[in-house]
C-alpha cells in the first residue's frame, strides 16, 4: 500500500523541482548557504503542491489510462493497486497540507497558485490543443524558476529561462514523439500532430536550448564553456534513447535509469557549481 502511494504522489518526478535551485547556484553575488534551509522547505512545499496536482490529474484520466499500453501498469489508479476513495482521501490531506503551507509561505503564493491553476486548465482544457499542451507544461518551469529566484531576492535571468524553458520543450515534444509513434489514443493532441512537424519541433527546441546555452556562457559566464560538450553529449544522448529504445514518454525514468546519462548530468552539475563558487 505504502509503495504505491508513493507511486500516486509521483514522488520521483519531485527530480523537477530542483530548478527551484537554479537562481541560487547561478547567481554570482549570492553565495550565503543559510538560504538553501529556506530554499529546502521551499522545493518540498511546492513538490506536495505538485503532488496534489498528479492525483487530481490520474483521477481525471482514470479511464484513458486504463487504455493506455504502459500507463495501465505503473499507474496504482489505472491498475487497481489503489482505490478511488483511497486517492480521495490522499487527495484531502495534502489539500490541507497545501493550505498550511500558503498560509506559511505568504509570500509565495501567488506561484503556488499561479502553478495549480495553470496545471488544472492544463488537465481540463489545454491538453487537447497541439503546441499550447507543451508550452503550458514549459511555463510551469518558469514559475518554478522565478519561484526560487524571489525566494532568494534576485532577478530570474532571462537567459537561464529561455535555457530551461527550450529544453522543456525539446523533452517534451520527444514525448509527444514516442507517443505518437506508439499510436497511443489517450492524448487528443496527439491527433493533430505529425512525425515531419514533431522531428521539426524537436530540432527546433534543441538548437534553440543549444543557442541558448552559448548565449549564456557568453554573456554570464564564459568559465561555463567548460560544461557545453557535456549539455550537447547529454542532449544527443536523450534524444537517441528516448527515441530509438521507445522510452521518451517518462522523461524521469530516461534520466534516472541510464547510467550515463544520469553520470554525466552529475558532472554537468558539479562543473557549474565549481565555476560559479570558485572562479
Amino acid at each position: 500500500m505504502i509503495k504505491n502511494i508513493f507511486k500516486l504522489i509521483r514522488y520521483k518526478d519531485w527530480v523537477k523541482n530542483i530548478i527551484i535551485f537554479f537562481p541560487f547556484i547561478f547567481n554570482e553575488s549570492n553565495q550565503n548557504f543559510f538560504i538553501l534551509y529556506d530554499l529546502f522547505f521551499i522545493f518540498l512545499s511546492f513538490s506536495i503542491i505538485c503532488s496534489l496536482i498528479y492525483i487530481f490529474n490520474d483521477l481525471i484520466d482514470i479511464e484513458s489510462d486504463k487504455r493506455h499500453s504502459y500507463k495501465k501498469k505503473i499507474k496504482p489508479l489505472a491498475n487497481g493497486s489503489i482505490s478511488k476513495r483511497i486517492a480521495f482521501a490522499l487527495l484531502f490531506f495534502l489539500l490541507i497540507l497545501v493550505i498550511i503551507i500558503v498560509f506559511y509561505f505568504k509570500l509565495f503564493f501567488i506561484h503556488f497558485f499561479a502553478y495549480a491553476i495553470l496545471l488544472v486548465f492544463y488537465n481540463l482544457i489545454f491538453k487537447k490543443i497541439i503546441i499550447l499542451d507543451v508550452f503550458i507544461i514549459s511555463l510551469g518551469y518558469l514559475i518554478r524558476l522565478d519561484l526560487g529566484s524571489n525566494a532568494i531576492d534576485v532577478n530570474t535571468s532571462i537567459n537561464l529561462l529561455a535555457c530551461i524553458y527550450f529544453l522543456v520543450s525539446f523533452i517534451l515534444f520527444i514525448k509527444r514523439y514516442v507517443e505518437f509513434s506508439n499510436q497511443e489514443k489517450t492524448r487528443s493532441s496527439l491527433r493533430f500532430y505529425n512525425v515531419n512537424f514533431l522531428n521539426f519541433l524537436i530540432i527546433t527546441s534543441g538548437l534553440a536550448f543549444a543557442i541558448s546555452c552559448v548565449y549564456f556562457i557568453i554573456f554570464q559566464k564564459i568559465y561555463l564553456i567548460i560544461t557545453l560538450p557535456f549539455l550537447i553529449f547529454n542532449l544527443y544522448k536523450y534524444y537517441k534513447i528516448s527515441i530509438y529504445n521507445n522510452l521518451g514518454e517518462f522523461p524521469i525514468d530516461v534520466v534516472l535509469k541510464n547510467r550515463i546519462l544520469l553520470i554525466n548530468t552529475f558532472i554537468i552539475l558539479f562543473l557549474i557549481i565549481i565555476v560559479y563558487f570558485v572562479f
